[in-house]
C-alpha cells in the first residue's frame, strides 16, 4: 500500500491526496529517529533521577551497616534498593546499546 499525504491548498480552499516522495519518506524517517531519540533521552533521564533518589534511600541503611548496627530491616531495604537500581542500570544500558550508532 502507497503511504500518502494531504496537501491543504489555502489560497483555492483545496485539499488533495498525493503518494509520497522519496524526500517525503527520507523526513518522515527522520522525524521518527528524532521522536525515538527523544523519547530515549527522557527515558534516560527519569532512569538517573531514581538511581539518585535511590542512592539517598541508601544513606541511612549503610551508615547503621558501617557502624556495625544494622537492623534486619535496613538490610532488607539495602536489597530491594540494589535489586531496583540493578533492574535499572539494565534497563539503561539496554538504552543506550540501542542508540548506539551500528
Amino acid at each position: 500500500m502507497d503511504e500518502i499525504k494531504t496537501v491543504f491548498d489555502l489560497a483555492c480552499g483545496s485539499v488533495s491526496q498525493l503518494p509520497l516522495t522519496p524526500e517525503d519518506r527520507v523526513i518522515r524517517r527522520q522525524a521518527r529517529d528524532e521522536l525515538a531519540a527523544t523519547a530515549r533521552a527522557e527515558q534516560l533521564a527519569a532512569i538517573d533521577t531514581r538511581l539518585a533518589v535511590l542512592d539517598r534511600q541508601a544513606i541511612r541503611p549503610l551508615r547503621a551497616l558501617a557502624t556495625g548496627t544494622p537492623s534486619a530491616e535496613d538490610t532488607a531495604t539495602l536489597a530491594a534498593l540494589e535489586a531496583e537500581a540493578q533492574t535499572l542500570r539494565d534497563e539503561r544500558g539496554g538504552l543506550l546499546a540501542a542508540s548506539a550508532p551500528d
